[in-house]
């Protein structure tokens, strides 16, 4: 009867005859933190299941997940498990925590020992199971690194040197050896290898003392390190010079001498300075190809055959300045071919420099000697080099590798080379249009330099065989147009000094400039007039008999900055003296001397743009077989395919264009591959970027100026693409036109740039690191901050950051904007001029949002954001920059 009236029972729960009291979905049990959720079925109503088919077996529980956790705070526990007969529900309860019963997921903000104990129900019978999680405390405990030595270890050059082995262990993660890095502190020159045995090898060409770091790191990020050092001995000794009466900064006073012979490996002053072009390859080594210890390797086996090189001694940049330089090196050649070797200072986009050249390094050890007075421009960066020039196309390096060492740098204060120029005078139309004399007095003169090494000297002190004789330098004087006490001595091949800095020549005018000179011997000279770029506009040749001249030449408005210059073919002595420059207005002309006028066009195919070319022609590809360009605007049956390498123009048009008018220029390209920048080249004085040059289809479109030539140009990296055709227009007519810039520009008109494009334009200083702004909450929906990068800064005090550099032009007023999310600024925020002038933005960077606007900016070499007194860091999000008055 007892079996029966249970059975009854359950029948009469299933058939709704009993009423069910409870909640229709879980009956609760509370805990010490949290309100847990246990499961039931319920049922209402009546049902017509078949009486023949319930079971009368136990309900059963199997716990598919893990029974015994250990977890870290902030993870969580998922329960699973499987049931049958379950038709009373499930139930489960914590000892504490939280467990949320629609996910199964169970989680603690403490550390402790929790049960979950799961209750499965049928009608009377259950089955009951628990499962263990154990949260752990935060782990801040250090692994242990152990070394099994820590002494000095040493080696020779070019040889394994076995470095100690190491074990480390975690008091969580167990034994962690196998995580181990094994690194130098300074990277360069070195390589470690692992072994079998849990030892490494190391191997450098580097003599001198390298500092290892051995380093772990748990799954936490809690860590231990140790160092090493090891002593690597050169195949050759060498001196050791006292690093703490032979430093670079010596420099910074008079005829202190700064010597540098790498002993110090990597970490000696001028190692962290070196600069080099793509082309040439640089390192120190210790072995036998070294001159003594450690050596600096120029290897030039990856440069193309006449291809001219540069190498920059980038320590040197902070210390140069006017005065006598004396620089002395030992230099000889491992092997190869050597072209014509240079060394020169010179400043950012010039590349004449003034050389003393050397073509007798052999094999055996040369000593050169560069020794020079130099007054040098402080308004531009100046570097001092070694150049290659690989002179006619027949040249070939065939792997050349230069060795040098023994480098001594002197600089010594000369009172003539300190009557330097290094800001230019402003002068307004009226001043031209009555003629204005710039006498050398009150930084007249600026930007001495030519490879004749011109220098301002004391006229008081020009009684010399060497320079005049006596009669000669009496006639220096007021009345013969020496005003100034100091007048500019010309001794070289080409020489050229920028008469009126700053001044831009406006294309609606006409220029005359007079030279009052004394020639000292005879000789050919001529007298030209040059743009910024120093490429010559017109050249006269001159009277160069020995006694006083009066040289004039007359030029017009090219939009150029005035430079003066002498070119010389005989051995002679110039002395300059006044300079007189004044304008006239040019009469308006209805066409250019050919005939042109405003609005007439020239559309060049494929087949017609090699004809023009200057320096790299293109090879012409039926359209048809390259499918991206088929049906692209400005595309017909045939292309012009070029593949070059970087620093190389394409020619477009030479001697088409005329001076005397304005023009605009569309060039149909498909882009296949271009590494930096894509521009036009002017004259090879004037360059313009034409922007965006990612892969795919583009039309470019330029303003400009007219001059002798144009091509295009890509002065970064090698270029791979297509030329559809081109479009030329004639404009206006010069002085038709409403104001703009040399380079087209008018009022209103703006650069803006991304994040990941201010970069391109920076200057050296403190690169920023591209990021994601979505990864970064605080910069998601600023403006500015549209991009999907920001550019991430985080440097050192007193330290720029790059914006913009040669963007500018010299007379235009722009007006500056830049979206900044500061996180720590310690200090001024400022923006650099040229390393010159300085503006504050902020007098302390204040954490934040900030949209920093600065107007009435005029034309310089470059821009920096610029962290003035502590470190700094933030994010640039972009920024614009508009022309505001021409």
């Amino acid at each position: 009867m007892k079996k029966g009236l249970l059975f009854m029972m359950g029948l009469a729960l299933l058939t709704g005859c009993v009423t069910n009291t409870s909640s229709p979905e879980s009956s609760q049990v509370s805990s010490s933190e949290d309100v847990v959720s246990s499961q039931v079925v319920s049922s209402t109503g009546t049902s017509s299941i078949d009486i023949s088919s319930l079971s009368e077996l136990a309900p059963t529980l199997t716990i598919t997940s893990a029974k015994s956790v250990e977890l870290e705070l902030g993870e969580t526990y998922t329960l699973a498990y499987d049931t049958t007969n379950d038709v009373g529900g499930v139930e489960v309860q914590v000892s504490g925590g939280s467990y949320n019963a629609s996910t199964k997921v169970f989680s603690a903000s403490v550390a402790g020992n929790y049960t979950l104990t799961v209750t499965v129900r049928n009608i009377t019978l259950t089955a009951v199971d628990t499962v263990s999680v154990t949260y752990l405390p935060e782990d801040t405990e250090d692994p242990v690194l152990t070394l099994s030595s820590l002494t000095d270890v040493i080696g020779a050059v070019g040889t394994d040197i076995i470095l100690p082995s190491a074990t480390a262990l975690d008091a969580r993660d167990g034994d962690i050896s196998a995580d181990i890095e094994v690194v130098p502190t300074v990277s360069r020159g070195i390589s470690i290898t692992k072994n079998l045995n849990n030892t490494y090898t190391l191997n450098t060409l580097v003599s001198g003392t390298h500092i290892i770091s051995y380093y772990v790191e748990d799954s936490k990020g809690n860590y231990d390190e140790k160092f090493i050092n090891v002593i690597v001995t050169p195949s050759v000794p060498e001196t050791i010079i006292p690093s703490e009466s032979n430093r670079i900064s010596n420099l910074n006073t008079s005829e202190l001498t700064y010597v540098e012979n790498f002993s110090r490996g990597y970490s000696s002053d001028l190692s962290k300075g070196l600069v080099w072009d793509a082309t040439v390859k640089a390192s120190l080594i210790g072995d036998e190809r070294a001159l003594a210890g450690n050596s600096l390797l120029l290897d030039y086996s990856e440069c193309a055959s006449n291809t001219n090189t540069s190498f920059f001694f980038g320590a040197l940049d902070t210390y140069i300045k006017s005065g006598r330089w004396t620089i002395e090196f030992d230099v000889k050649k491992l092997e190869g071919n050597i072209p014509g070797f240079y060394v020169s200072f010179i400043f950012d986009g010039d590349n004449s420099g003034d050389n003393t050249i050397t073509t007798t390094i052999t094999s055996e050890t040369t000593h050169i000697t560069f020794n020079q007075i130099k007054s040098f421009d402080t308004t531009k960066d100046w570097h001092f080099r070694v150049f290659t020039y690989t002179g006619d196309g027949s040249f070939t390096y065939n792997n050349l590798k230069l060795v040098f060492d023994n480098f001594s740098f002197t600089y010594k204060t000369v009172e003539d080379a300190n009557v330097s120029r290094t800001s230019g005078i402003t002068l307004t139309n009226d001043d031209l249009d009555a003629g204005y004399t710039l006498t050398g007095v009150g930084d007249n003169y600026t930007n001495v330099s030519g490879t004749g090494q011109p220098t301002y000297v004391d006229n008081s002190k020009l009684v010399s065989g060497e320079l005049l004789t006596s009669e000669q330098a009496s006639l220096v004087t007021a009345e013969n147009g020496f005003h100034s006490p100091y007048s500019i001595l010309f001794k070289g091949q080409i020489s050229n000094f920028d008469a009126i800095q700053g001044l831009m020549v406006d294309e609606a005018y006409d220029y005359t400039v007079t030279v009052n000179v004394l020639v000292g011997v005879a000789g050919g000279w001529y007298f030209f007039i040059s743009n910024a770029g120093l490429a010559q506009q017109k050249a006269t040749p001159l009277d160069s008999s020995a006694g006083l001249h009066t040289w004039t030449n007359t030029f017009g408005g090219n939009g150029n900055y005035i430079n003066i210059g002498f070119y010389r073919d005989g051995a002679t002595v110039l002395l300059v003296g006044d300079i007189i420059v004044s304008r006239s207005l040019k009469p308006l002309a209805e066409t250019t001397p050919n005939g042109y006028k405003p609005g007439d066009a020239w559309h060049f195919t494929p087949e017609q743009i090699p004809t023009f070319g200057g320096n790299l022609a293109g090879t012409d590809v039926a359209t048809s077989t390259v499918p991206v360009l088929v049906g692209q605007e400005g595309f017909g049956a045939t292309a012009n395919y070029y593949n070059v390498p970087g620093n190389s123009s394409m020619g477009l048009f030479h001697n088409i264009v005329e001076p005397e008018a304005k023009y605009r220029l569309t060039v149909y390209a498909y882009v296949i591959s271009w590494t930096g920048r894509a521009m036009l080249n002017f004259d090879n004085s004037r360059f313009e970027d034409l922007g965006n040059h990612d892969a795919g289809y583009h039309k470019w479109t330029l303003d400009f100026t007219g001059g002798n030539f144009i091509s295009m140009f890509a002065p970064d990296g090698a270029v791979e693409y297509y030329i559809g055709s081109v479009r030329l227009q004639l404009v206006n007519l010069l002085g038709q036109e409403e104001p703009q810039t040399a380079g087209g520009f008018k009022i209103g008109q703006t650069w803006s740039y991304s994040a990941t494009q201010i970069p391109q334009w920076g200057d050296g200083g403190a690169n920023g690191d591209d990021v994601l702004t979505s990864s970064v909450p605080a910069l998601a929906g600023l403006r500015g901050f549209e991009g999907e990068y920001a550019n991430h800064y985080d440097i050192a005090g007193n330290t720029s950051c790059p914006l913009f550099y040669n963007r500018y032009e010299a007379t235009s007023t722009y007006r500056l904007v830049i979206y900044v999310y500061v996180v720590s600024w310690s200090g001024r925020v400022m923006i650099n001029f040229d390393n010159s002038s300085f503006d504050l933005l902020e007098a302390s960077g204040t954490p934040g949002y900030h949209a920093y606007v600065l107007d009435g900016i005029k034309g310089h070499n470059f821009t920096l954001l610029y962290a003035a007194d502590g470190p700094a860091e933030f994010y640039i999000g972009s920024a614009v920059v508009e022309l505001t008055k021409v």
